[in-house]
């Protein structure tokens, strides 16, 4: 299960003279998301969720689809705002960090991202002038909770997007950035310093 936090809000529907609803959603950092929780019929309220309504609360669940959460438990929490998704770990859609060496686990995907090696990096150093701007490959692997893994490289190299994605269990892995830039009085950073931007997204 996953951990979402935001605020609850209420949406009323009609369809033609009998009114359908309410909708309960939860408005996330990322977006907003239908909630389900107790069985009822369209027309009748889900009280627990009613409840929540304009409270700040955290949702843990499952995603029925990429937009509407199974309520397992809910429960409000004082937040001045809505929590930027960082405090809780990654979520699909959302870039993060990952350093070397490190892995990130995405609950609401049940997967683990890991960056295993820096397998190339011939990016040309800052204040150099090069004969070509170079590129970088990384070697990651996605593992499922279920323990099928599989590895695959990524290369960060400019005006060159479609190396820096891969499609994996059904997934798009995409590479933001490589971080540090090689410069002139360091043009081969260690390995351990090495941090990524990645996003993993569903594919439609």
């Amino acid at each position: 299960m996953a951990k979402y936090r935001g605020l609850v809000y209420v949406k009323h529907g009609r369809v033609g003279s009998r009114s359908e609803g309410p909708d309960y959603y939860l408005q996330t950092y990322r977006m907003d998301y239908l909630l389900r929780y107790q069985d009822r019929q369209p027309w009748q309220p889900d009280y627990q969720l009613e409840f929540y309504g304009r409270r700040m609360v955290e949702v843990e669940g499952t995603l029925a689809d990429r937009q509407t959460i199974k309520v397992a438990s809910i429960h409000e929490i004082v937040s001045p705002m809505i929590p930027r998704p960082d405090a809780l770990g990654p979520h699909l859609g959302e870039p993060f960090t990952l350093k070397y060496g490190q892995s990130a686990h995405l609950d609401d995907a049940k997967l683990k991202l890991a960056f295993l090696s820096v397998d190339q990096d011939s990016r040309c150093p800052i204040g150099v002038t090069c004969v070509w701007e170079g590129q970088c490959i990384v070697g990651l692997s996605l593992t499922k909770d279920s323990g099928e893994t599989e590895k695959f490289t990524l290369t960060a190299r400019a005006g060159h997007p479609e190396l820096a994605a891969a499609e994996v269990f059904g997934y798009h892995v995409e590479l933001h950035s490589v971080a540090p830039a090689p410069t002139k009085d360091l043009p081969h950073p260690g390995h351990e310093q090495y941090q990524l931007s990645v996003e993993i997204s569903a594919i439609a």
